[in-house]
């Protein structure tokens, strides 16, 4: 996992763990005490506490999973934005399968909601919303997928004019 902040502010984040379940809305639509309708977002692992506190002092919005297990450490991490139509910057998806690299549009990416990725490499822009205080958005996402043993066996990988199976 490599975390660095470039000169234009950008967060690039390469190798890292996006976390599961409740903490993706991919699709936008989620309902929920903490989702709003529309809204797409992951969690982004942050692994190294140097940075948290590095990206939190910088204004970024950092938060701190506590563990069930009183002897494990607690989880840093980013809430990041995604917005695929945004009309006035760019927020390029791809998810990465077996080699094979598909783009994403709109409505296919609600597919990463429910899938299986074993690491992502991202380019984040932030975007301050108020005085000291900033969010992050979606740039550029590399979604690797975890691919079956059995994928190349049965034929089963995706050829960029295929349709997603899902």
């Amino acid at each position: 996992m490599s975390i660095s902040i470039g000169k234009n502010g950008h967060i690039y984040a390469e190798g890292v763990e996006i976390m599961r379940g409740s903490f993706r809305n991919f699709s936008g639509e989620k309902a929920g005490k903490y989702d709003q309708p529309g809204k797409r977002y992951f969690h982004l692992v942050i692994d190294d506490p140097d940075i948290a506190e590095e990206l939190t002092n910088a204004g970024w919005g950092v938060h701190i999973l506590r563990p069930r297990d009183p002897d494990d450490e607690p989880t840093h991490f980013l809430r990041v934005s995604v917005n695929p139509s945004n009309r006035y910057f760019r927020c390029d998806c791809f998810m990465v399968s077996n080699g094979v690299t598909t783009q994403l549009t709109d409505s296919t990416l609600r597919n990463l909601d429910g899938a299986d990725i074993e690491f992502a490499d991202l380019d984040i822009r932030p975007y301050e919303y108020e005085e000291g205080r900033i969010s992050a958005q979606l740039e550029e996402g590399y979604f690797n997928l975890a691919v079956s043993r059995f994928a190349s066996k049965y034929g089963q990988s995706p050829r960029e004019d295929d349709e997603l199976p899902f």
